[in-house]
C-alpha cells in the first residue's frame, strides 16, 4: 500500500462493488489525483467527480494532504478519467492524475509465496543434476542455452522494465515535467525516451 494512504481518513463506495466473472479488487485500477487545493471538501469533491460523469467507486484522501485517490469498476473507466481529469481545472487548480498500483492483497501474497518456494525447490533440484561444466556456465553466462534471438529480446524487455520503473520514480520526485513526461510515455510505451534497437552481434558462437 502506498505510504501516503496510511493516513486516510474517509473512504466512499459510491455505488456497489460490481459482480465480475475474475478476481476483482477496487485497488486494480486506481488514479491518483494531485494538486487539489489543500482545504477541499470530501462531499463537495465526490460531487465534482461525479459531474464529469466518471464511473468511480471509491474515493481515498490523507488528512489535510493535496491529494486523493480515486478507484474505477475497471480499466476502461480509468483510462476515460485519466484523460479528462488531466484536462480539468477544480477551483481554479489544474489536476493532474497519475496511475497509482493497487495495493497489495494479503492472500494474492502468500500464494505468491508458495509458488515462489515451489519454483525455488525446483530449481534447486534441476541445480543438483548439473554436470560442472553446466553449473560453471549458468554462473558465468546465464543465457548460454537460450536462443540467440531469444536472448535479445529478454534483455530488450529487462531495459524496457528498467526505463518505465525510472520514469514512475522521475513522476514521483518532480511533478514540474508532469505534462512534458506524459507525453514521453504515451510516444515511447511508458517510457521517459525513446529505446534504440538492440543491434545484434554479427558472430553468435565467439565472445561478442
Amino acid at each position: 500500500m502506498d505510504q501516503s494512504e496510511s493516513t486516510l481518513t474517509e473512504s466512499i463506495d459510491s455505488h456497489s462493488e460490481p459482480k465480475l466473472e475474475t478476481e476483482y479488487t477496487s485497488e486494480i485500477f486506481k488514479l491518483e489525483v494531485k494538486n487539489l487545493p489543500s482545504n477541499f471538501g470530501f462531499g463537495v469533491f465526490k460531487k465534482f467527480l461525479a459531474s464529469l460523469n466518471l464511473n468511480f467507486v471509491k474515493i481515498k484522501f490523507p488528512t489535510g494532504g493535496s491529494f486523493a485517490f480515486v478507484t474505477f469498476k475497471d480499466e476502461k473507466s480509468r483510462e476515460e478519467a485519466f484523460k479528462v481529469l488531466n484536462e480539468t481545472k477544480y477551483k481554479g487548480k489544474q489536476l493532474q492524475a497519475v496511475y497509482s498500483k493497487a495495493a497489495p492483497d494479503p492472500i494474492l501474497n502468500k500464494r505468491k509465496n508458495e509458488t515462489l518456494d515451489d519454483q525455488q525447490n525446483l530449481k534447486q533440484a534441476k541445480t543438483e543434476n548439473l554436470t560442472l561444466e553446466e553449473k560453471v556456465q549458468n554462473s558465468t553466462t546465464p543465457l548460454w542455452n537460450i536462443n540467440y534471438q531469444k536472448q535479445l529480446d529478454q534483455k530488450t524487455n529487462c531495459i524496457k522494465q528498467l526505463l518505465r520503473k525510472c520514469t514512475f520514480k522521475m513522476d514521483k520526485v518532480n511533478e514540474g515535467i508532469f505534462f512534458w513526461l506524459q507525453k514521453q510515455k504515451d510516444q515511447h510505451e511508458g517510457m521517459c525516451c525513446k529505446l534504440l534497437e538492440t543491434v545484434a552481434s554479427v558472430s553468435e558462437l565467439t565472445f561478442k
